[in-house]
């Protein structure tokens, strides 16, 4: 991959000549034009790091006999994986599933990708998560804030996405109503009593909702705040709440 180290160029030792051999590696970007390299004097060579496609040669002398030209080999360098990027955070309730996580094709390699989702619940330490070899990744419900990456491998290639976060908010607590009530026909009940829910920062909102038959809920009209007052009741009713937390607990 461009930018990564080649291996040892690893050169046979010769037969003929005075047996004294004296090596000259050469290098070349399109295999016609050669450059001696500096350094290059041993039956082996060291390419280095290296940014494009390079062809490798040695010249053998040995006393008076003609030197002598090896064949040629090739150090294919392949572009840097790109396009890379997977998204994107969110917010979920403890317990949910997030949505599926989007990875882009990626670019670069030798165009063959494989794909390894990594998983952290510090965004330091990393995992291999377990049937993340797609594209895309579907994840299982979360409980903690839970950190996902993509590693993408092409040919000798490796690449490593920006983490994106998925935060776990706690469900609601304390958001109890009290309490049932028994009344005759024509009367008031007295104010549905509903505690503050317990989930740190942010603005609470209110709804109401009620039925008479113990299945189908509709909005109360007026109910919006955190307490009910109720007027003239003829028939049996229920009522529940729901509460809204902006913007990091869960709806209730």
């Amino acid at each position: 991959c461009s930018g990564q180290m080649a291996q040892l160029l690893s050169g046979t030792l010769p037969t003929g000549g005075n047996g004294t051999y004296q090596y000259q590696w050469q290098s070349s970007t399109n295999s016609i034009t050669w450059t001696t390299i500096t350094g290059g004097s041993t039956q082996t060579t060291n390419p280095g790091i290296l940014t494009q496609t390079t062809y490798y040669r040695r010249v053998v002398t040995a006393g008076i006999c003609s030197a002598n030209t090896s064949d040629t080999v090739q150090v294919l360098v392949l572009p840097v994986i790109g396009n890379n990027t997977v998204t994107a955070n969110q917010t979920i309730c403890q317990g949910d599933i997030p949505a599926q996580l989007s990875g882009t094709l990626p670019t670069g390699g030798n165009g063959a990708y494989s794909y390894q989702w990594q998983s952290s619940t510090d965004n330091s330490a990393w995992a291999n998560y377990t049937g993340g070899t797609q594209q895309d990744l579907t994840s299982v419900s979360l409980t903690v804030n839970t950190y996902f990456r993509r590693v993408v491998t092409s040919g000798p290639c490796s690449n490593n996405s920006t983490s994106i976060a998925i935060l776990v908010t706690r469900p609601f607590v304390n958001y109890q109503i009290w309490s049932t009530q028994t009344i005759c026909t024509g009367l008031t009940p007295q104010a549905v009593t509903g505690s503050i829910p317990t989930c740190s920062g942010g603005v609470y909102s209110y709804q109401w909702e009620s039925r008479t038959d113990n299945s189908t809920w509709s909005l109360h009209t007026g109910g919006t705040t955190q307490g009910l007052s109720l007027g003239v009741h003829t028939q049996t009713t229920y009522y529940r709440r729901v509460v809204i937390k902006y913007c990091r607990c869960c709806c209730r």
